[in-house]
């Protein structure tokens, strides 16, 4: 019985490191594309709460910039970040990826 309280402990503690290890590669990636500045300078993927990362992620700012409403919409929903006003989607797309628009 020990034993497997034992290694139920070890095994949350190896979710929360990898939780923690999610968020660390999140900040990095929000890092580096703050400092892109260029159409063709590459971005990162930022992963969302669940540690997920998207599907299709731009590889530069000029993909992103020519991403249709609907597939910024879509990242805006995988992210949990709010759709409205739709004027200002792609804005608040590039500064949860920390891109400066």
């Amino acid at each position: 019985p020990w034993a497997v309280a034992m290694q139920n402990q070890l095994n949350g503690m190896q979710n929360q490191l990898n939780g923690m290890q999610n968020q660390l590669n999140g900040m990095q990636s929000i890092q580096r594309n703050a400092a892109t500045f260029a159409p063709n300078h590459a971005i990162f993927p930022v992963p969302n709460a669940a540690g997920n990362l998207p599907v299709g992620f731009p590889n530069n700012r000029l993909a992103l910039d020519n991403l249709s409403d609907a597939q910024v919409l879509n990242r805006l929903n995988f992210y949990g970040l709010p759709a409205a006003p739709a004027a200002t989607r792609l804005e608040r797309l590039k500064l949860h990826l920390g891109i400066r628009p």
